[in-house]
């Protein structure tokens, strides 16, 4: 073979080298960009459920906690402050020890499931707050009209007793707590505010929304 043919040949060579090599380099960040997606899609997902309860499906005590923290920031530059609502289960632990657990979980997954039919608009939140505690932050609502949608969960509740099976009927009341987002108002005040009055309700009989201003 002439000294011509061998150069042509090793450029022949190289070319197909190079074209081998950058079809590898293609693949290989190809596969890198689809796993980096499956990676930040799989943390998107874990981020979603460390925010969760996984009993309900609504916000836990992080995922709520993060919510006030953005209420707090969009309701200070809010003319029209939200309202925090907390309600609170009646005399759950005899749900508890008279049906057993997995009736009380039948009834939290009830109550969530009440709350996300009347109370939930695009920008509402609902967290399960632990135990038998539930919390709606409804942002730019005043507090006459989160006193109306949270008297329409507490009469949802007392008029629809739950069916269980097995004749096993649980009539059901809920308490609530409101206060109103004040300018300037951190999270912490507004909640301690609405648990305040959360346990006037209780303490004056229960099955029934206190909103106040103290």
């Amino acid at each position: 073979m002439q000294l011509h043919d061998l150069m042509h040949r090793a450029l022949e060579i190289e070319a197909d080298a190079r074209s081998s090599l950058q079809h590898e380099v293609q693949s290989r960040t190809a596969d890198l960009r689809a796993t980096m997606g499956a990676l930040e899609q799989a943390n998107r997902q874990l981020r979603e459920l460390t925010l969760h309860d996984p009993l309900t499906g609504l916000l836990n005590r992080r995922g709520l906690d993060e919510a006030l923290a953005r209420g707090a920031e969009a309701e200070g530059a809010a003319e029209l402050g939200g309202t925090l609502v907390i309600f609170d289960l009646d005399h759950f632990k005899q749900v508890n020890d008279v049906y057993g657990h997995d009736a009380g979980d039948a009834v939290l997954r009830w109550v969530a499931e009440v709350l996300l039919n009347l109370l939930r608009r695009r920008s509402d939140v609902l967290a399960r707050f632990g135990g038998e505690e539930f919390v709606a932050l409804l942002p730019a609502t005043a507090l006459d009209d989160a006193v109306v949608l949270a008297a329409g969960v507490l009469d949802h509740v007392r008029r629809n007793p739950i069916d269980l099976g097995g004749g096993r009927v649980i009539k059901l009341t809920l308490s609530a707590g409101a206060a109103q987002w004040r300018a300037g108002e951190t999270s912490q005040t507004v909640f301690r505010r609405a648990d305040e009055s959360l346990y006037r309700a209780k303490a004056d009989g229960r099955d029934r929304l206190v909103a106040g201003d103290a």
